[in-house]
């Protein structure tokens, strides 16, 4: 825009952006020369060659046409990234949400497996509270006496691989619990950065899953005339 059109159009510029936030819409000023009074044009305040607002970037006329094209080209780089940033949060926003809504427990924590962050889910299943949870290593859900870590498991998450087992879980109130468990870590430049979990109940699901067998054993008791 020029100065006369950010005169005349400078409310409008200023929703586009606020509506278009946090992805960027640039504003690319072109004044025949920097003036006080173009201080008044946009209310606001000139600070390293661009306004808090509503300009992004100004230039002073005369400019060559090459380094104009740069300027726009680099203002255009920023616009994309703005954009791949808010499709990534509005990404991370989903994953959240569909986490935290998930029946199964969900901790997620960093490279050695400290964890950082549990769902509601976890906190139900385990009986331990996010408070409780979040900066202690996932070993302190391991049934052992001595609280050491289950080599199988960090062995193979180490390595860059998923690790998916049976496993006993001590619950916060001493309940032991047969857990079906999927550790996996995220690898980047092949170094584990960070590590997440999937946590089912298998105490419940061994508990269904014999309830057929004892519902057709009795069913069989009751059917023979000798019990």
């Amino acid at each position: 825009v020029d100065q006369g059109g950010l005169r005349r159009y400078a409310d409008a510029i200023e929703a586009v952006k606020s509506t278009a936030a946090p992805a960027l819409v640039p504003v690319l000023l072109l004044v025949s020369e920097v003036t006080p009074d173009l201080l008044e044009t946009d209310r606001g305040e000139l600070a390293d060659n661009a306004f808090a607002t509503t300009v992004d970037e100004l230039i002073s006329l005369p400019i060559r046409q090459a380094e104009l094209a740069w300027r726009i080209r680099a203002l255009l780089r920023l616009r994309d990234q703005s954009l791949e940033l808010r499709s990534r949060a509005k990404a991370l926003r989903r994953f959240r949400e569909a986490v935290e809504a998930s029946g199964h427990a969900i901790w997620i924590g960093d490279a050695d497996g400290t964890i950082e962050y549990v769902n509601p889910a976890f906190e139900a299943t385990t009986g331990y509270a996010a408070e409780a949870a979040v900066g202690e290593h996932a070993s302190m859900l391991q049934a052992s006496s001595d609280g050491g870590r289950d080599e199988r498991v960090w062995e193979t998450v180490e390595a860059g691989d998923t690790w998916r087992g049976e496993v006993i879980h001590r619950r916060s109130d001493g309940e032991r619990a047969v857990v079906d468990q999927t550790v996996a870590p995220n690898v980047d430049d092949d170094a584990v950065t960070a590590t997440g979990a999937v946590l089912v109940d298998g105490t419940d699901q061994r508990a269904r899953a014999g309830r057929p067998k004892r519902q057709r054993d009795t069913a069989h008791r009751a059917a023979d005339p000798r019990t």
